[in-house]
């Protein structure tokens, strides 16, 4: 074989590599020409057939030779195909597979006519939509439903809406579903396009194939993330809602105004209220279900029962519960109601009423024997001892039985008990405690100390520290130290706690980390032999 060795200084080198590089690019302009026909004519059908998937269309387009005449065929070929796939809208997008029981039950909070009215906690829409969240298991939920949830858009598009976005999920499903509804030019994902650093793209990057849903965790929760998701499920039908109102208020403003209808509210003297807008106090004198609404809230606030009429004449009268349940949202008069129930309740004089300490259901027990409430609200459901109000703690006594107070005194004394027996190296902080032996220790890392005063010892040198006359002894009892130093550390838990918690300072610990003492210990045998006779007879 023989071999043509051409070199790079010579002419005719220079020749095939000027060719060379011309016919790339050549080959790279044609590439882009058409890339970009094809980016027109997608746009150009999808404008056509709006309900149409566009990247079906981009599919059929590719699978022809760029003639000019392609994109007749492949219009002609989706007017004939009924079953040529549809594009998701913002409505349709698939989100039942998204949905889980902590969804539904924020779901189930949002009433649709409270918010659209004004009422209710997503009145003004999401509370601060703009605020960014340092929740990183938002953050997380943020990422997983939007990329489940458009799957036909590539992720470092929805990345960059998220930051655009301030990285809140409402806003970001918003402007990507802008993309997928909204008419403007698609680019598929390894499709090559120059921005300007900084600027949102004119459309989203979608995929060729939908991309595969991920399962959430069930380990990640955020109460946050599943409200504002639960909002953006039902945006869509509060604003639909709220502009039906405002049109039918409208054409009943106009209605009433040519008839005459129209009242006039005695406390803001507003003159074109509408009849059903007006609530009355016991005595006919009419205002407006806005000043009632704002009266309410104020003496709800201050705790108070009484509405009382806002006449200017001083009407000695009060609003009924069916003109304030008109007026103020649910949530606030069923929590008032309730509280006026329990208020009329209490002023009954019933006997053997009973309440729940956890809630206020109420019952009538009329037996004595009966020694367990049991409470039937679906929001409480707990059991509950008739007498000390604490849970039920069946077959135990009440006086046998350690109360919150009493639980919290003893475990802050046993906390400095413990922490009193247990010394720590100074090197590494290592936690341990003595049984027996010299008062020399050597921990696992080196360090030397003193068991009795924790002082750091030299290496080596640790007779020096103890002796006959000198503060802390080679040898001692190790059980009488640690009983004594531990009884001094109780003690003054003891003192500190009741000197910060002035409300227990007479308090009896049931079961005091320190010992009650030989005459409680007395009684306490004393009791339970008493009771052990009592069931044998």
């Amino acid at each position: 074989w023989q071999v043509a060795i051409v070199k790079p200084h010579s002419s005719r080198a220079k020749n095939h590599h000027a060719c060379a590089r011309e016919g790339l690019l050549q080959r790279k302009l044609r590439g882009e020409d058409e890339r970009g026909q094809m980016m027109e004519d997608v746009q150009a059908l999808s404008e056509i057939f709006t309900d149409i998937d566009p990247n079906y269309i981009f599919e059929e387009l590719q699978s022809l030779p760029p003639t000019p005449d392609r994109c007749v065929i492949v219009a002609e070929k989706i007017a004939n195909n009924k079953n040529a796939p549809k594009r998701k809208f913002l409505g349709e997008l698939d989100r039942s597979s998204c949905v889980s029981g902590q969804e539904k039950k924020f779901m189930d909070e949002i009433d649709v006519e409270e918010a659209a009215r004004g009422r209710g906690m997503f009145a003004n829409g999401f509370p601060d939509p703009g605020t960014a969240s340092e929740s990183v298991e938002y953050k997380e939920l943020c990422w997983l439903y939007l990329k489940n949830e458009f799957t036909m858009i590539s992720a470092n598009h929805i990345r960059s809406i998220l930051s655009l976005a301030n990285g809140r999920y409402f806003l970001a499903r918003s402007m990507l579903a802008e993309d997928v509804s909204g008419g403007e030019a698609i680019v598929f994902a390894g499709a090559k396009r120059r921005r300007k650093k900084g600027k949102r793209e004119a459309g989203a990057k979608f995929l060729r194939k939908p991309r595969k849903h991920e399962e959430v965790p069930e380990r990640i929760k955020c109460d946050a993330f599943h409200r504002e998701y639960a909002y953006s499920h039902k945006e869509a039908m509060i604003r639909a809602r709220k502009n039906e109102i405002i049109n039918d208020h409208e054409n009943r403003l106009a209605i009433c105004r040519a008839e005459g209808l129209l009242l006039t509210c005695e406390c803001c003297f507003e003159d074109e209220v509408l009849p059903e807008d007006m609530v009355e106090c016991n005595k006919g004198h009419p205002f407006c279900k806005e000043c009632v609404r704002r009266t309410a809230n104020e003496v709800i606030g201050l705790g108070k029962f009484r509405v009382g009429c806002l006449h200017m004449a001083g009407c000695s009268e009060e609003f009924p519960l069916f003109a304030l349940k008109e007026s103020l949202p649910k949530s606030i008069f069923d929590g008032y109601e309730r509280r006026v129930q329990e208020r009329d309740i209490e002023t009954a004089g019933l006997s053997g009423l009973e309440r729940c300490p956890f809630c206020s259901y109420a019952v009538i027990m009329e037996s004595k024997a009966d020694s367990v409430f049991r409470c039937k609200s679906p929001a409480c459901g707990k059991e509950s001892c008739r007498w000390c109000k604490e849970p039920s703690h069946i077959p135990l006594r009440c006086d046998e039985v350690e109360k919150k107070s009493e639980k919290d005194m003893r475990c802050f004394i046993e906390e400095k008990m413990t922490q009193a027996l247990v010394r720590n190296c100074w090197k590494c902080k290592r936690n341990f405690f003595k049984v027996e032996g010299c008062n020399h220790m050597t921990c696992s890392c080196g360090a030397e100390m003193c068991y009795l005063c924790g002082k750091r010892l030299a290496k080596g040198k640790y007779m020096e520290h103890f002796g006959e006359d000198k503060p802390c002894k080679l040898t001692t009892n190790t059980k009488a130290f640690n009983r004594k130093r531990v009884q001094e550390a109780g003690k003054a838990a003891l003192s500190k706690y009741r000197e910060d918690h002035p409300e227990v300072h007479n308090l009896e610990l049931k079961y005091n980390p320190m010992g009650n003492g030989k005459g409680k210990k007395k009684k306490i045998r004393q009791a339970k032999s008493k009771r052990k006779r009592k069931r044998r007879r």
